[in-house]
C-alpha cells in the first residue's frame, strides 16, 4: 500500500470515528435531555404536592370544608388565609402550564393539576378570586384561556361566564 492509499483510508477512519462521536453524543444529549425534563417534572409536582398538603393543616382544612362543601361564610382571616392557599395553588399550576409549555414537563402533569384547581373554581369564593387575578393580569392571558378551557372540558354544567371578570362588571 502507497502512502498516498494509507493517507485517504486514515482520512475515512478519522470521518467514521468523528461521525461515530456525533451519534454518541446526539444519544447522551438525548439521555441527558430525558434525566432533565424527569427532575423539572419531580420537582413541579413535589411543589405541587407541598402546596396541596398544606390543606391538612387542621384549622386550613376547616376553612376549605367551609368553602367547598358546606358554602358556609368565612370570617376576614378565613378568607385572606384560603385565598392564599387558592394563589399558591393557582402559582403551582402556572409554573407546570409554562413548563409544559418549554417541553420541560409532560402534559400529563399539567392536566392533573388543573383537575384540583378547576374544581376549586367550582366555589364561589375561588372563582370570584379567579376574576379578580383576570383584572388584575396577575395570571396572562396564555394562562387564563388554559384553565377557563380547562374549566368548560371539566365541568360542563358550570357556567363558564361565573368566571368571567366582565360579567361581573357593573353596567355603565
Amino acid at each position: 500500500m502507497s502512502l498516498e492509499e494509507i493517507y485517504y483510508v486514515s482520512q475515512i477512519v478519522a470521518v467514521v470515528a468523528i461521525i461515530g462521536s456525533l451519534v454518541a453524543i446526539y444519544f447522551q444529549q438525548s439521555q441527558t435531555n430525558k434525566i432533565a425534563r424527569a427532575q423539572i417534572s419531580h420537582s413541579v409536582s413535589a411543589y405541587y404536592g407541598a402546596t396541596l398538603r398544606e390543606i391538612m393543616n387542621p384549622e386550613l382544612a376547616t376553612i376549605f370544608r367551609k368553602v367547598m362543601f358546606e358554602r358556609a361564610p368565612l370570617s376576614p382571616v378565613e378568607t385572606t388565609q384560603i385565598l392564599v392557599y387558592f394563589n399558591l395553588t393557582l402559582g403551582s399550576l402556572r409554573d407546570a402550564f409554562h413548563a409544559k409549555r418549554d417541553g420541560l414537563i409532560d402534559a400529563r402533569i399539567l392536566e392533573d393539576f388543573s383537575q384540583n384547581a378547576c374544581w376549586y373554581l367550582t366555589a364561589p369564593v375561588f372563582a370570584a378570586e379567579w376574576r379578580r387575578g383576570q383584572h388584575t393580569g396577575i395570571w396572562g392571558q396564555d394562562f387564563v384561556a388554559y384553565v377557563n378551557g380547562r374549566f368548560a372540558k371539566l365541568h360542563p354544567k358550570h357556567d363558564t361566564a361565573l368566571l368571567s371578570p366582565a360579567a361581573h362588571e357593573p353596567e355603565a
